[in-house]
């Protein structure tokens, strides 16, 4: 078998820095260590590991705990981590906690007996303790898509705010007053800030938000489709509705693109945060709000790498990844509807003085 000692003369390095690629305890320029990865794969140099670790006392192996490894953002965010820890020389566990965290805390104790290096979580909710047994035994974390506010710890989240305040703007210059919201659940940070940027977006217009338009989705897809059809129902349906995650999105699409009675744009509009492969070839391709979930997953495993080298000291940081949004044809401008108001037509953007936060008088 080839020795680190073979690898260190084809690739015309010292054994040290061949030592420093293969278990990251110094910086090694690119083209050097792309030399040395090269120089290893044409000798076949396999590392040993149980002698690695007994050395450096690190496994090598970090965990990454998913709520939902079926919904593509998260297959995305996957990616993104296990590119990064692969091209550090490490390897990653993958956990799906569904968004349970009897389930979440079980893998946590799971993983702590591996001795795993560092965790990436999406916590199942503020509730959770598995964030807290982390820090407790100072185990380096890093959050993703979600944050537990009480407690500082590395995160990495798309800018929910910003994203949701820009697709009710969208809506809202389009002549929508009207706006459904399906909420996914209500003890995530994701769903609550993205609910806070489409309040902002409405009173920057001094329009109060409706209660009534906000119908529960419970982030799934089953749950979108039965939130899209209550929304329908209503006595006075609203003009467009705005889904908060892409599940959710699905369900509804699923709902308009087979009503017999609401087509989608030119009944009710569409639009949903985060953007999926199927939602630029449904009929018609949706508007979305894009999330770089691979970018979110790639930051969150440099922090965590930093957060390795550097130890619990350092103050932790929140890193916002912005979102952009897709123009495609799911939204249309608000239809002329009839109003209690002497049976006038008027559009939606007309109907707002009636929905106005009263103003006092100058």
């Amino acid at each position: 078998m080839a020795t680190m000692r073979d690898v260190a003369m084809a690739a015309g390095v010292s054994s040290s820095t061949v030592s420093h690629v293969l278990n990251g305890t110094r910086r090694v320029a690119p083209d050097t260590a792309d030399r040395i990865r090269r120089a290893m794969e044409a000798l076949d140099y396999q590392p040993d590991d149980t002698a690695r670790s007994l050395r450096t006392r690190r496994s090598y192996t970090l965990s990454l705990l998913v709520s939902d490894i079926s919904n593509p953002f998260f297959s995305a965010l996957v990616k993104g981590v296990e590119d990064t820890a692969q091209a550090s020389g490490f390897r990653l566990l993958i956990c799906n906690t569904a968004e349970d965290v009897s389930k979440e805390s079980a893998y946590i104790k799971s993983l702590l007996q591996r001795r795993v290096d560092g965790i990436i979580i999406s916590p199942a909710g503020e509730e959770s303790q598995a964030v807290e047994e982390l820090l407790g035994r100072s185990v380096p974390c890093a959050l993703v898509d979600r944050v537990v506010p009480r407690l500082a710890v590395d995160a990495v989240l798309s800018d929910n705010y910003a994203g949701a305040y820009e697709a009710v703007k969208y809506l809202l210059e389009r002549g929508h007053v009207r706006i459904g919201v399906v909420l996914g659940l209500m003890h995530l940070s994701s769903t609550r800030e993205r609910l806070a940027g489409h309040e902002a977006a409405l009173r920057d217009r001094d329009l109060a938000p409706d209660p009534a338009l906000l119908v529960q989705g419970k982030s799934c897809i089953d749950g979108g489709a039965a939130a899209c059809n209550a929304l329908l129902e209503m006595a006075d349906p609203p003009t467009a509705i705005f889904t908060l995650n892409n599940l959710m999105t699905m369900g509804a699409a699923g709902v308009l693109l087979r009503h017999p009675k609401r087509r989608c744009p030119q009944d009710v509009s569409l639009i949903g945060f985060d953007d999926s492969p199927w939602a630029d070839i449904t009929n018609p391709p949706i508007t979305t709000v894009a999330q770089d979930p691979y970018a979110i997953g790639a930051a969150a495993c440099d922090l965590l790498l930093a957060r390795l080298e550097c130890g619990a000291a350092a103050p932790s940081k929140v890193v916002r990844i912005p979102t952009r949004l897709v123009e495609r044809e799911s939204v249309g401008s608000a239809r002329p509807h009839k109003t209690p108001h002497g049976g006038k037509e008027v559009r939606g953007s007309e109907q707002a003085g009636s929905r106005r936060k009263a103003k006092p008088n100058r």
